[in-house]
């Protein structure tokens, strides 16, 4: 056997390089939160693919951001293709249920951990835990 196969699979991969080296800036509640995710993922096979972490003011401008989750630490982003209408379903209401104590509140003031955001390409997965948990950014 190669080394490769001999080495456990990550159980949260990144799309970019720099979201995993900006975990450290986030709040660890979220990071906790991701973690249990990557667990659920893992359990049904299904990849966790982190698309968002932590980001700057300027890259929360260029991206048209309305909210600074982000910024704050607060918040990371994952990819959805890879789970069924039914399988999305089941984590957003599993996981909205599990973490609504944490959970961030929307502009209709529902506590909501999870919300699916985009289109098509762009449709994601929107994870947010309260501004109670805001980090100083970077």
């Amino acid at each position: 056997m190669s080394n490769n196969q001999n080495k456990p699979k990550e159980c949260v991969q990144f799309k970019h390089d720099i979201d995993k080296s900006r975990l450290f800036y986030m709040h660890p509640l979220i990071i906790m939160v991701m973690l249990d995710m990557a667990n659920w993922h893992m359990e049904r096979g299904i990849p966790f693919i982190v698309t968002s972490t932590m980001s700057t003011i300027h890259e929360d401008l260029e991206l048209k951001r309305v909210s600074s989750t982000h910024r704050t630490g607060r918040a990371f982003d994952f990819r959805v293709k890879d789970l069924s209408s039914e399988q999305l379903s089941e984590l957003v209401n599993t996981f909205n249920h599990k973490y609504k104590t944490i959970a961030a509140t929307t502009h209709e003031l529902e506590q909501k951990l999870i919300l699916i955001h985009g289109k098509n390409a762009n449709r994601h997965a929107h994870v947010q835990i309260n501004s109670l948990y805001i980090m100083s950014g970077i």
